[in-house]
């Protein structure tokens, strides 16, 4: 014998509103109201905590993550300085000097303000460039460059030092290390991390993501 559900529909339910769930078993009508119901305040709240997580994750990984090119743009920078500097003494046909400066965001390379020899046809880099955003990162340098870093003539470098750069919220620290005489430049990883001390060229290991 075959068993007829008898379902009972109140005569101001909306039967385009109620679907398919009136004409459901009693068990599967239980479901539909409650997807009908929507979410309760526990559900919603759940979901808002769970969301707010992954927001906040997302958002501490994508500022490590631009931090850490921030650096690596001031260590390529910091070299591109040495370039100009290589550069206008060949085009001078004469030694010439540039000032590295240390001073958060606007450290770079400059014009001493009086050396001898003169100083180098370069205009001024910075080795952060400004965004204009509010809270922008400091950039951490500490190097033992006695005093200008002199060109010679023909592009050499005549006095030598190593250059540590860091900026806060990353782990990464790079080094430039730059040899006398023959000006020959290395960047790494400097082992130890940042510190104000003078830094030490053999801390400056190799670094295979370079």
């Amino acid at each position: 014998m075959n068993r007829t559900s008898i379902y009972a529909i109140n005569a101001n339910d909306d039967l385009r509103s109620v679907g398919d769930c009136c004409l459901k078993p009693h068990r599967q009508s239980l479901s539909c109201s409650r997807q009908a119901r929507g979410f309760t305040l526990p559900e919603l709240l759940l979901g808002v905590i769970i969301l707010g997580l992954l927001t906040t994750l997302g958002l501490n990984a994508g500022s490590g993550y631009l931090k850490r090119q921030q650096l690596e743009g001031a260590a390529r920078r910091f070299i591109l300085g040495l370039e100009k500097g290589r550069d206008a003494a060949r085009k001078q046909g004469a030694a010439c000097a540039l000032q590295l400066t240390s001073a958060g965001s606007a450290s770079g390379w400059a014009q001493p303000v009086s050396s001898n020899p003169a100083p180098c046809d370069v205009v001024s880099l910075q080795l952060m460039e400004s965004t204009g955003w509010p809270g922008q990162a400091q950039l951490q340098l500490s190097h033992n460059f006695s005093g200008p870093v002199i060109f010679t003539a023909n592009g050499l470098i005549n006095s030598g030092g190593t250059a540590v750069l860091a900026i806060a919220g990353t782990d990464l620290v790079r080094c430039v290390v730059v040899s006398s005489v023959m000006g020959v430049t290395r960047t790494g990883s400097y082992d130890g991390g940042f510190s104000s001390q003078s830094p030490a060229p053999e801390k400056c290991k190799p670094d295979s993501r370079l």
